[in-house]
């Protein structure tokens, strides 16, 4: 019995299970999927765990950012969307630990600055222009 528990108590390191799944266009050969996980969960700790590519562009049209198949970023938004076309961000969410928070301007502007992001202008500025009075009759 002692030799049972001994094997069940061993200090030696568990060995992780790590897969990284791909797929890719026929037609231009650019890979428009990548799937990261370690042990069956997406997890990646040195990027987006997954990344889709627009197939006729290439451009990284979106990252999720997964520690332990729990949306999770340190220094950025955990979601991200861009326009083929542009690849200019077109959504962005920001995750921690699997809770959605809403980051400082300092958070976002540190994230723009570091990662080169580009954004598109605002668009939820309404402008408001008043109608002419008629005068009473």
């Amino acid at each position: 019995m002692a030799a049972l528990q001994n094997a069940f108590s061993s200090s030696a390191p568990i060995r992780e299970k790590r897969e990284i799944i791909t797929d890719s266009d026929a037609a231009t050969g650019i890979v428009t999927y990548e799937e990261w996980r370690k042990n069956g969960k997406w997890d990646r700790a040195d990027g987006p765990a997954c990344i889709r590519r627009d197939a006729a562009t290439g451009t990284v049209t979106k990252e999720l950012w997964y520690s332990d198949d729990r949306l999770d970023r340190a220094d950025g938004p955990a979601f991200i969307e861009r326009g083929a076309a542009t690849g200019i961000v077109t959504y962005e969410a920001w995750w921690k630990d699997g809770k959605q928070f809403e980051p400082s301007t300092a958070q976002r502007a540190a994230w723009l600055e570091k990662s080169g992001e580009r954004m598109p202008p605002p668009t939820n500025v309404i402008v408001f222009e008043p109608k002419p009075r008629t005068p009473a009759m």
